[in-house]
């Protein structure tokens, strides 16, 4: 009953979140109700300012909802001379794309459901013979920008449906139930960190190719020969016989200064083979995230010191969480595919290409993890064959 965000279902809570609701109602209300009636509005806050003794009863509970605001640790909470002044919530310089300005009731309301978050990374907290507990570690993994995604995407083409099966073990593994009936890895997650076999192979493929296409319909351009790359056979310079791979190698773009995108793709999980948190998962988010990119760094050093590309670690956990250049790079390539559009639907473009976007990528990646782990014998390798882009007007309005 946690919002996507934070790396629940999205079925609210509605007894958690009612004081916000009802708090924000006034809130809201006593400045425009200043403007018409002074006086009734004056009463009202002096009330409210008393500790609503001996006031109405919808003001007693309006201080009742701001006390229980309070004890959820929302942060500067106006007090009711303020609102009666015309205070709104505190607005961020640059609203990430997708994102817009919200009131006082998400402000509110966001209090509670993150002092839920935190009592139940307490309450999953434990530690085994083997080592720490998952369950911090993979409710951290399920939040993040954009994590969610695939979990309101519509199935309007092939890539974006997923079978009944896989869409059962995405879910049960982010709520953190068994997956099979094998009885030495219920969860699943030997078979997520298990890097031998074509388990992670049919993960990796799968990835590879949902990034395909995105680059292509944000006017990238991938040829056969651009995917599985050698460094060696790319204009950056490095020895003869080198044998290090790029997953795709995307010229044509306009985002990172024009530069040919040198991409990454991996797909990680915060949990050992062993059923424990990895090391910098427990405390934090995106700990497999940051080992991942600093892997990355390392292995291909020579594209940052040649600025003639950049680098980009496409990683994700495998319960949905992304990695910092996914996170800037998708926005990016819908702003540019969107940039020559007429100005009236620029930005509604923009939010339909971010839509479809995360929804291919996420799609891709949990479909990839389902079948990773209820396969019992290996994995089929993913289809790989690209969809038509749709036409900017083709983009289904939300």
């Amino acid at each position: 009953m946690l919002p996507v965000r934070y790396g629940g279902l999205g079925l609210r809570n509605s007894f958690r979140t009612a004081p916000a609701a009802y708090w924000a109602s006034i809130a809201d209300s006593l400045h425009p109700l200043s403007q018409r009636y002074p006086a009734i509005a004056e009463a009202m806050c002096a009330n409210l300012d008393n500790g609503a003794a001996g006031a109405a009863a919808n003001l007693r509970e309006a201080v009742v909802a701001a006390q229980t605001l309070d004890h959820a640790g929302m942060i500067e909470r106006p007090g009711w001379r303020a609102l009666l002044g015309g205070a709104r919530p505190p607005q961020p310089t640059a609203i990430t794309r997708g994102e817009w300005v919200h009131g006082w009731q998400y402000y509110g309301s966001d209090a509670c459901e993150h002092l839920e978050f935190t009592n139940l990374l307490h309450a999953l907290r434990g530690r085994s013979a083997a080592g720490p507990d998952p369950g911090p570690a993979r409710l951290r993994s399920c939040r993040g920008p954009f994590s969610g995604e695939w979990l309101v995407t519509c199935p309007t083409s092939q890539q974006l449906e997923i079978s009944n099966a896989d869409l059962m073990a995405a879910l049960r593994l982010r709520l953190g139930l068994p997956t099979n009936v094998d009885p030495r890895d219920p969860f699943g997650y030997r078979r997520l960190a298990d890097g031998s076999g074509l388990r992670l192979h049919a993960r990796h493929r799968g990835l590879v190719a949902a990034w395909r296409q995105v680059f292509l319909e944000a006017g990238g351009q991938v040829p056969r020969r651009n995917v599985e790359r050698l460094l060696r056979n790319t204009h950056v310079t490095v020895p003869p016989g080198d044998q290090r791979r790029l997953d795709l190698v995307v010229p044509g773009l306009g985002v990172a200064r024009g530069v040919p995108l040198f991409c990454d793709a991996t797909c990680v999980t915060p949990v050992t083979m062993r059923g424990t948190a990895r090391p910098g998962c427990l405390l934090r988010d995106g700990g497999a995230l940051r080992q991942a990119q600093r892997a990355n760094d390392r292995t291909y050093p020579e594209v940052a010191a040649s600025q003639l590309g950049r680098l980009c670690c496409l990683s994700v956990e495998v319960f949905g969480r992304w990695g910092d250049d996914p996170v800037w790079l998708v926005p990016a390539l819908a702003a540019e595919r969107a940039r020559e559009l007429p100005r009236r639907i620029r930005r509604g473009s923009e939010l339909a290409l971010m839509r479809r976007w995360w929804g291919l990528l996420g799609i891709a990646a949990q479909r990839a993890v389902a079948r990773c782990v209820i396969e019992d014998a290996g994995v089929d390798l993913p289809v790989e064959a690209l969809e038509a882009p749709p036409g900017i007007a083709d983009l289904p309005a939300q």
